[in-house]
């Protein structure tokens, strides 16, 4: 009797092999023989069907319009792994009618052999999703079976003109976050996102999402105007990052973000150390006539020994609003270096006359002491994912208490970035970036199956931070991709700008041309 099926990653210990004989396509096209492993006269070791490969493991469907990137390829090899056996194994395989058949990879074999061709269907408009693919293996009379996911999904970058002044930065777009109240059309999306025009700045703007491919760029616009406070503060210049939209529960249609701006810029002395500008919390109410912000978090002061002030300035990062927050009260979570680390702390953002507009951070708390690199709360508010010096896992929301993610592939490195979708009566998915043998990717991870998949249909480098962020309805993920859309590096950077910078040059990996100069893109993993 064969062993039941299982469910396993797409990764393994024998992908690296599949990867050079699905490009080379030549040598033993068994990735394993039988017998007992190491040319000895003793018996063959236990037929057993080990790791699928589908390469690549995610697909990308071909988007209307011009000016978008279309890795698209009609054919993809399929490969099973198998060790031990009296005899060479023969394989049956099992594919979703939807997404394509299996054919030979040569007139020379046979669609039972290792290695075999995913043919997709000849329009390409493959359904988007995540699918499974099915192996049962036999080797005399032992049998043997596993299953594999891979995903079919939608790659399109957010179409939109580039605010440049003077020589472009590396890093010009970060941070990108949906905006998408119940009810809204997918063509009404709003994506916030920071953008960086000089080397000085850092702003808040916001565009449309999936605007159509085949029109005109459109012109990004300013989040806000200026704060309230005294004239002099240091508002052009200072940076404003990270947004984070408030959940729709609690009726108070606003952003979290992090900034420099400084209401008594003025006063400080820039020959102090203990007087530097810190990063601190504001807040901005969408809708608002004038989108003023307000700050939230403010420096500590004390008396010197010469009678004068001394600025405590610690840096609040990252804000996040508790999804499930709701009333007057809101619990919303930052990282300080109050304590010396990233830490992860939570307070309350407080609606003291009731007129929909957060007035007072209290009760503040800090909840872990390890350092944090990234996070994001878990949509039910009882716990938050986080990279932390304790590794992956589950924070708990009231006590503090970590929780590892134990996931089923056990080589993956450089941890950066994490995300939470986690819609009524389904499954929870973690989307996080990870790298692997130096290619960084967008995997997904599923809680309850205990699947993980890479979506990403080509590699980044692992230099590259995606920034990813779920959509908070559906199974779409928004990131910073370095693809090359060639129509917008060539038409950013207005008269005088030199010609090298005008036109890359568009390094490729892995058969992508990518740009110096990311941009917003939206990976789909379902209909709209």
């Amino acid at each position: 009797m064969g062993k039941p099926s299982r469910m396993k990653s797409q990764w393994g210990r024998a992908s690296a092999a599949i990867l050079l004989l699905g490009l080379l396509g030549c040598g033993d096209d068994s990735p394993t023989n039988p017998g007992d492993g190491g040319g000895g006269t003793g018996p063959p070791l236990p037929f057993d069907v080990f790791e699928i490969s589908l390469q690549p493991t995610s697909i990308v469907r071909p988007t209307p319009g011009a000016q978008t990137p279309n890795p698209l390829v009609a054919e993809h090899a399929l490969s099973v792994f198998a060790s031990g056996g009296a005899v060479t194994g023969l394989f049956d395989w099992t594919v979703p009618a939807s997404i394509g058949t299996v054919g030979p990879k040569t007139p020379q074999l046979t669609v039972r052999d290792y290695t075999v061709v995913l043919k997709l269907r000849d329009d390409g408009m493959l359904p988007l999703g995540m699918f499974t693919v099915r192996v049962r293996g036999e080797s005399g009379t032992e049998r043997d079976s596993l299953q594999a996911q891979f995903a079919v999904v939608e790659n399109t970058w957010m179409k939109h003109k580039r605010q440049v002044a003077g020589m472009f930065l590396p890093d010009l777009t970060r941070s990108p976050v949906v905006y998408s109240p119940p009810g809204t059309p997918p063509e009404n999306d709003l994506i916030y996102y920071c953008e960086a025009p000089s080397a000085t700045t850092t702003t808040l703007r916001s565009i449309r999402a999936h605007a159509p491919l085949n029109g005109p760029e459109q012109d990004p616009e300013d989040v806000m105007l200026l704060p309230d406070g005294p004239e002099g503060n240091n508002f052009s210049d200072a940076s404003k990052t990270e947004p984070d939209v408030a959940p729709q529960g609690l009726g108070r249609d606003e952003l979290l973000f992090s900034s420099t701006m400084d209401l008594e810029f003025t006063d400080r002395c820039p020959c102090d150390v203990n007087n530097r500008v810190p990063t601190n919390l504001w807040v901005v109410r969408r809708g608002a006539i004038q989108f003023q912000p307000r700050p939230l978090t403010f420096d500590s002061t004390r008396v010197g020994p010469g009678g004068g002030l001394v600025y405590y300035a610690y840096n609040y990062v990252t804000p996040r609003w508790d999804p499930s927050a709701t009333g007057s009260s809101a619990r919303i979570s930052f990282l300080t270096t109050r304590d010396d680390a990233r830490n992860l702390w939570l307070a309350d953002l407080v609606d003291l006359n009731g007129d929909q507009t957060s007035d007072t951070l209290m009760h503040y708390r800090q909840l872990t002491t390890s350092g944090i690199a990234a996070y994001d709360w878990h949509p039910d508010g009882t716990r938050i994912a986080v990279i932390s010096g304790q590794g992956f896992g589950w924070v708990n929301s009231t006590t503090g208490a970590f929780e590892p993610i134990a996931l089923p592939d056990s080589d993956l490195t450089r941890f950066d970035g994490v995300s939470v979708f986690a819609p009524p009566g389904q499954h929870t998915l973690v989307a996080f970036q990870a790298a692997r043998e130096n290619l960084s990717n967008i995997y997904v991870f599923d809680e309850v199956d205990r699947t993980l998949m890479r979506v990403l249909p080509v590699p980044g480098s692992i230099d590259q931070p995606l920034q990813l962020r779920w959509h908070p309805r559906r199974k779409e993920i928004v990131y910073v991709g370095d693809y090359t859309v060639e129509a917008w590096a060539n038409s950013s950077g207005g008269p005088g700008t030199p010609p090298d910078l005008l036109n890359p040059l568009t390094p490729e990996l892995f058969g992508q041309r990518r740009t110096r100069f990311p941009s917003v893109w939206a990976l789909r993993l379902e209909a709209p």
